[in-house]
């Protein structure tokens, strides 16, 4: 909560400081959009974290922290399906140094 206090701060400010405010007030004013802004803030995070806390307890932390890292690899399809961008040797080379890195940090 604190964290999407001072997020909600912050990106208020930045709208302030770029003299874009009024967009913001007219988006908010968007009914059909701000009810998808309110059920994805609701359960987004409480899947996510309680996906996360049921995998640490049925499996080992590393195991978990793993699953949990793999946000970057899921995002890629998605990203190519729908945005239709193309996935560079970077992008996957990116994904799987973090993979590989989160792997060893916990086999270690």
């Amino acid at each position: 909560m604190i964290r999407a206090i001072f997020g909600s701060i912050g990106f208020i400010l930045l709208m302030v400081l770029s003299k874009d405010l009024p967009k913001l007030k007219q988006a908010a004013h968007d009914c059909k959009a701000m009810l998808y802004v309110v059920i994805m803030s609701l359960f987004g995070p409480v899947v996510g974290v309680s996906l996360s806390l049921m995998a640490v307890r049925y499996t080992d932390a590393g195991i978990a922290s793993t699953l949990m890292a793999l946000t970057p690899v899921l995002i890629l399809i998605p990203a190519a399906v729908f945005d239709k961008q193309k996935i560079r040797f970077k992008e996957i080379l990116g994904v799987t140094i973090s993979m590989i890195g989160v792997a060893l940090f916990f086999l270690l």
